[in-house]
């Protein structure tokens, strides 16, 4: 008997102890209905169902599947054998192969596996009930995994499955929307694959069933060619970039950040000792480190990646890079730049350089930093040309933004401490004293200070109270002093205000009814006091380190809040300029146009701007609909598919500690930053912050964050303000309602809803 490829598949699989379902081989001459009898009652005296399954001599070879090319059955009675394994037969067209009887499993769940789908990739394809509809193509779930540490890289669960389940001896069709696989069954069903593929020595096409818990391999052939090549696919994650640039960005920010990223990186690369030669032959890289979809930013990570590759320890730091960004994917791609031999000799005496010299480097950096902000702070911006506005744009590029790569190497120092230390003990970062004396400490201090003074002032306080920019403005030249005070606070704290990275936000000064809702509540709101040092906190050099680069850090954030309110200042002149010549019909538009087209002088027209206006603000009137995963891979030129949140509604709710301590209280929902008319909650729940909700931050007892990390803004508020707080809390904002009563503990990231 000529075995076809699908017979000795199944044969090696089971004599190699995978479970499949029962089945034999039956030769041509074996189907007729007085073998068949015979072979059924020896082989399965007590099975009723059978899938009939062809097995060409060549079909399931390594140059050609033939899948669907011959004929199969499903959920065959005991009497129909006979005639469906002469339809098998009969679809050979007098070619050879035998009959596959097997026995037939009512799965609650199947699905198809490539275990190698190309760029280091694997790929499920999966329903609920059997798995006939993913092989016929019906819409299913997909499942992307990592092959280098099997990590799920993306999902995407499809609505409206068509899926079949065979109940009370029939095929039933239905249109299911829930997941198909548990993270359990993804995992079992990628460790089984591997096992397949290493058996095979060459990548397999696998199907797959699962009756209720247990797993069956329902057949397993060779990939004749993969899905992906190594070039088609980009890895794209939110990570920490969303706490910066949460929601929908729009265009002039889009193209503000790709500018600065690419400049800043290549700035970084080349002061480690690349020479620009180098670096302008893979200018691409840098150009896209960032990519937009429906106007939300995303990090490229496969361009991250090739950035790493520049240096010696890749793999160190990509690891670190990951950790730095909380990083949701950790895939490996081709590299084609590898460090030379000489660079990669000398490059660790330039590293313990830099480290050495480095305190007097940052301290120089922020304070050469501080004089240009303070110079350009007095520059009269709502009074400039076109012309003396780009120039001045110019300046902040080749100025205060030229060196900013410090900034990169800070982090870059802290990235792979913390790497080193998390190596060692995952949480030793919560036990980590970052004085209070920092940054964000002191806004607090300072606004509540500030916010204390002005509502003494009885006159002030009534311009406060009816939200009255005009009486405020004036009572304040009345009074010199508070207008010392207040000119102090916004010269330093000014850039700092929610969503301060996305130029099109509005700042406080230019929101005074979010300004005077502030300064009420600091007026008449006690602040919980830092906790103490504790001596039990964990100390030694690479500790002390990381509370240096992490103050570094926050420290240097404000300047760079500083310095895009500056460059919004910029735009929103030309803003102004360009809607007085009929180029915009309000200055607000500007942020619908990119710097290149902002300073094309060739689109400076009645026509040219406004078109593009009008036809931007109709896509993103589109875009907030639209709800993206945090993070995806995609073949090139696709996009995105859009997604339905699902969530599960519970009582225990689990993050990563971000900052030590416990306390319960009643909880607040913020959906977006805004400043409440009465602080009727102890704890603050959201998706992301970012440094200017500071304020905000500074009038709560406990922080619940969807998103960020261990070095996100929140974490190292919450320390500083010495505030317990968990981080990456999924749909928290979804579970959680205002109002309920709820106890979080900062040690082990727990939240229980007392009360709902």
């Amino acid at each position: 008997m000529y075995l076809g490829g699908k017979s000795k598949s199944l044969i090696k699989l089971e004599e190699e102890g995978f479970k499949v379902p029962a089945f034999v081989v039956l030769s041509q001459p074996e189907c007729s209905d007085e073998s068949l009898q015979n072979i059924l009652q020896q082989k399965f005296p007590r099975t009723n169902l059978f899938a009939v399954r062809s097995s060409f001599v060549g079909e399931d070879g390594k140059d050609k599947s033939f899948a669907g090319y011959f004929y199969s059955a499903l959920g065959v009675s005991r009497e129909n054998i006979s005639n469906e394994c002469k339809k098998v037969i009969s679809s050979y067209k007098g070619g050879c192969g035998d009959v596959i009887l097997q026995e037939f499993i009512c799965s609650t769940t199947a699905g198809v596996v490539f275990s190698n789908a190309g760029s280091n990739t694997m790929i499920i394809n999966a329903t609920l009930g059997l798995c006939e509809s993913v092989v016929k193509g019906k819409p299913c779930d997909e499942y992307i995994i990592s092959r280098l540490n099997n990590n799920l890289l993306s999902e995407k669960i499809e609505k409206q499955k068509e899926v079949i389940y065979y109940r009370d001896n029939k095929f039933e069709h239905n249109i299911k929307s829930e997941k198909s696989l548990s993270d359990d069954q993804i995992k079992e069903i990628v460790e089984k694959s591997i096992e397949i593929e290493r058996l095979f020595k060459t990548p397999q096409d696998i199907e797959f069933c699962f009756l209720e818990k247990e797993l069956f391999i329902l057949q397993s052939r060779p990939i004749t060619k993969p899905v992906y090549s190594d070039d088609e696919i980009n890895f794209y994650d939110s990570a920490n970039i969303a706490e910066s640039y949460s929601g929908i960005v729009l265009p002039l920010t889009l193209s503000f950040v790709k500018l600065i990223y690419s400049e800043v990186y290549k700035d970084l690369v080349c002061a480690s000792g690349i020479s620009r030669k180098k670096i302008d032959r893979h200018t691409g890289i840098f150009d896209s480190l960032t990519a937009s979809f429906y106007g939300k930013l995303y990090y490229n990570m496969n361009n991250w990646y090739k950035m790493m590759s520049f240096f010696p320890g890749y793999k160190r730091n990509k690891n670190n890079l990951e950790l730095m960004i909380s990083s949701n994917i950790d895939n490996e791609i081709e590299r084609e730049i590898k460090p030379g031999v000489i660079f990669s000799i000398y490059y660790y005496f330039v590293v313990v350089l830099k480290l050495v010299i480095f305190p007097v480097t940052v301290f120089s950096f922020k304070k050469k930093i501080k004089k240009i902000l303070r110079s350009y702070s007095k520059l009269p911006i709502d009074q400039m040309s076109l012309d003396e506005c780009h120039e001045l744009f110019q300046n902040f590029l080749s100025v205060p933004l030229k060196k900013w790569y410090i900034a990169v190497e800070n982090d870059t120092a802290l990235m792979t401490i913390l790497g080193k230390i998390h190596l060692k003990d995952k949480d030793a970062f919560n036990t980590i004293n970052i004085t209070s004396h920092t940054v964000s400490a002191n806004q607090v201090r300072e606004l509540k200070k500030l916010s204390d003074l002005l509502v003494k002032d009885q006159n002030i306080a009534q311009a406060i109270i009816s939200k009255n920019k005009e009486d405020f403005t004036q009572c304040l030249l009345n009074n010199k002093k508070l207008k010392d005070l207040y000119d102090r606070y916004f010269i330093i704290y000014g850039g700092r205000f929610a969503n301060e990275l996305k130029l099109e936000s509005e700042d406080l000064k230019e929101d005074f009814e979010k300004l005077s809702s502030l300064i009420q509540i600091y007026g008449k709101t006690n602040l919980i006091k830092p906790a103490s040092k504790n001596s039990s906190m964990k100390k030694g050099l690479l500790i002390s380190l990381i509370s240096f680069f992490a103050t570094n850090r926050e420290e240097m954030r404000l300047l760079r809040s500083n310095i895009f309110s500056l460059v919004r200042r910029v735009f929103m002149r030309i803003g102004v300029i360009f809607s007085e010549k009929g180029y915009l019909k309000e200055s607000k538009d500007i942020f619908y146009l990119s710097i290149d087209e902002i300073f094309n002088k060739k689109l400076n027209n009645n026509s040219g701007l406004l078109n593009i206006v009008n036809k931007r603000k109709e896509e993103y009137s589109k875009y907030t609909s639209k709800v993206l995963p945090s993070h995806f891979s995609l073949h090139k030129g696709d996009s995105p598919e859009v997604v339905t949140e699902t969530y599960e509604d519970k009582d225990i709710l689990q993050g990563s500690a971000s900052s030590l301590g416990s306390v319960s209280g009643r909880v607040r929902v913020f959906n977006e930053f805004y400043i409440p008319d009465n602080i009727d909650f102890d704890i603050l729940v959201t998706s992301h912050t970012d440094p200017g909700w500071v304020p905000l931050i500074g009038l709560s007892k406990g922080l619940i964050i969807e998103y960020g990390g261990i070095l996100s803004h929140a974490s190292i508020v919450s320390r500083e303000l010495g505030i317990p707080a968990i981080v990456g809390v999924k749909n928290a904002t979804k579970i959680l309602k205002t109002g309920d009563f709820v106890e979080i503990n900062g040690k082990l990231g727990s939240i229980v809803i007392k009360e709902r």
